[in-house]
């Protein structure tokens, strides 16, 4: 019986902290300028996942949902960006180069309350910007290269 209560007592603990862990609200700022979604951050495995949308378009790239396959291509300038629903790849090509790269991905896009949530830094950095993370205010802060 005792070892039960420590059991009980220790995953009690354990799934009180992880809850929290999940509820953390997660700030970005692009730039400077707090990005408005109409669905919140999610961090998933310590990523920060958003609207491929939003955070697409707050680079001033175009972006194309293909449902049918689940498939996201996003072009800005000379670029093009492609990810799947549930693929830990993304693939990034310049128009001027025979060969893309694949980057391999903490977490693979999914969906959520009908948006497809992409990984920030992930899509931030294939769009030539910095990303940084502040632990302490659960801030994501992206500097583009203008």
């Amino acid at each position: 019986m005792k070892k039960f209560l420590i059991l009980f007592l220790c995953l009690t603990i354990f799934m009180s902290v992880s809850c929290f862990a999940a509820d953390r609200e997660v700030t970005v700022l692009i730039d400077g300028e707090t990005l408005v979604t109409d669905t919140p951050p999610q961090l998933i495995s310590g990523r920060t996942m958003l609207p491929m949308r939003a955070i697409f378009e707050a680079f001033d790239a175009n972006v194309t949902w293909m449902g049918e396959d689940e498939l996201i291509f996003a072009t800005k300038d000379d670029l093009l960006i492609v990810l799947k629903i549930g693929a830990k790849e993304m693939s990034v090509q310049k128009a001027s180069e025979n060969v893309g790269k694949i980057v391999t991905l903490d977490v693979a896009p999914f969906l959520y309350n009908e948006r497809t949530m992409v990984p920030a830094r992930a899509i931030a950095e294939a769009l030539g910007a910095d990303v940084d993370w502040i632990d302490e205010t659960s801030t994501v802060i992206i500097e583009s290269k203008k």
